[in-house]
């Protein structure tokens, strides 16, 4: 199927983005916070460490990331097929490598199966030369599920205090930010900055 495909791209894609977005955020996160206590300082604002949670998203945004542990016969059947081949039981007789490598692989299957998510599945059944089986209408509802999660996952960072200032070219651009910041948490300022 040309849309299973397609769709199998791009959740694969979404994946690489979140991947290094979520590596980036972790250092805008850091960078936010050293920011926040330093125009705070140089203002003479008090606040406590906990007031520069950069957890707070511009727009309020909810992590309200779906529950989408399905019971799909695709996901059980094809996850047993994983778990013969890597279930830490079976691997007593490969070597330290071998077994570590198929553990890992069980661990993550075991995980995207209690997910729901039949990207990371059909990832670590291609691992293991498993054939996948032939793409119909309920592993692309999967795939829709899994992208629209991952997308609104992006979101919520692209949405941070820290994202946007990590995208910022000037400073003033970002004494802005931080002034409009510390506004919704409530912080008041003199005239010169309102």
């Amino acid at each position: 199927m040309k849309d299973y495909n397609n769709l199998f791209l791009k959740v694969k894609y979404l994946y690489a983005k979140i991947d290094y977005q979520q590596e980036v955020f972790q250092q805008a996160k850091l960078d936010f916070e050293e920011y926040a206590r330093k125009f705070c300082e140089e203002n003479g604002i008090e606040i406590d460490s906990k007031t520069t949670d950069v957890d707070i998203r511009r727009d309020r945004i909810a992590f309200n990331i779906e529950d989408i542990k399905a019971e799909s016969a695709h996901i059980k059947k094809l996850f047993r097929k994983i778990a013969i081949m890597t279930h830490p039981d079976k691997l007593t007789k490969l070597d330290d490598y071998e077994r570590e490598r198929k553990t890992e692989l069980f661990l993550k299957a075991r995980e995207a199966a209690e997910a729901g998510k039949w990207f990371a599945l059909v990832e670590t059944a291609n691992a293991l030369g498993i054939q996948t089986p032939k793409p119909d209408e309920e592993q692309i509802g999967l795939l829709n599920s899994e992208s629209e999660i991952i997308d609104k996952d992006i979101e919520n960072i692209e949405a941070s205090y820290a994202w946007i200032m990590y995208n910022l070219e000037t400073d003033e651009q970002r004494k802005l930010l931080m002034t409009t910041y510390l506004k919704v948490l409530g912080v008041h300022f003199g005239k010169d900055t309102d």
